[in-house]
């Protein structure tokens, strides 16, 4: 004997509706924020800080606003609302969309005293990369698979962070070496250096301390060739002199 079974169809409502419009709205403008406001936090390790986050904070863009148009697509219970259906498509065209806004917000940090950097754009991209591998991992029902892919959005939001905290060691040698200012004998350390109209290398032709010293050479037809040094540590009362060689 066969029996029918009514089925109900949730549908989501105007107000549901407008109620995720506004929160993607809302995710956008702090995701812009974040990415081009000048922030009164200076120097290395606050800089590397924040590259520290541009993967993870991308991944997790992705998954909330695909969360917002397909639950089910991030793994939430079928009984939440879709409002768009995301095929792979939609997908890659959310994670395009989410790109174009990491790219013109790093065009605009250059004109609020911010770094535009061609590496925050791909650690951008590979947050975004590591959210279509966790929805595609979200909707396979073999497990080799979905332990692949797993992995391989462990190592997409693993592999920006590299340089990031290579660079924040750094920073802790240069403050557990203070008072010494600056030694030149390890190469991120030059990163403390920003030359203009220069260049700069390190140099073992000469050196009274260590094995390496600082060579600048000014630019050809160039009348003010130097280097500014971005100093983070602050505190400088218990000393009354500083020393050059």
């Amino acid at each position: 004997m066969m029996t029918s079974e009514v089925v109900p169809v949730t549908k989501i409502t105007t107000k549901s509706l407008m109620r995720r419009a506004l929160l993607v709205t809302v995710l956008t403008a702090i995701l812009v924020v974040m990415l081009v406001y000048p922030f009164g936090m200076s120097g290395r390790q606050w800089s590397e800080l924040f590259n520290l986050g541009h993967a993870p904070s991308f991944f997790a863009a992705f998954l909330l606003f695909a969360g917002l148009l397909d639950p089910a697509k991030i793994g939430l219970p079928d009984t939440w609302h879709r409002i768009l259906p995301l095929t792979g498509r939609r997908l890659l065209a959310l994670a395009f969309f989410l790109f174009v806004i990491g790219v013109v917000c790093e065009v605009l940090q250059g004109f609020v005293g911010r770094l535009p950097s061609v590496s925050d754009v791909l650690a951008n991209v590979s947050g975004l990369c590591a959210g279509l591998c966790w929805t595609l991992c979200r909707n396979r029902t073999d497990q080799s698979s979905r332990k692949a892919l797993s992995l391989l959005t462990a190592g997409l939001l693993i592999a920006p962070s590299f340089s990031p905290i290579a660079e924040l060691h750094d920073c802790y040698l240069q403050h557990r070496e203070f008072p010494l200012l600056s030694s030149f004998e390890r190469e991120r350390e030059l990163h403390t250096w920003y030359v203009h109209e220069a260049t700069m290398e390190p140099s073992t032709i000469w050196a009274t301390d260590g094995a390496k010293s600082l060579r600048l050479r000014g630019l050809a037809g160039t009348k003010h060739p130097g280097a500014n040094f971005s100093e983070p540590i602050a505190d400088w009362h218990e000393f009354n002199a500083l020393e050059l060689d």
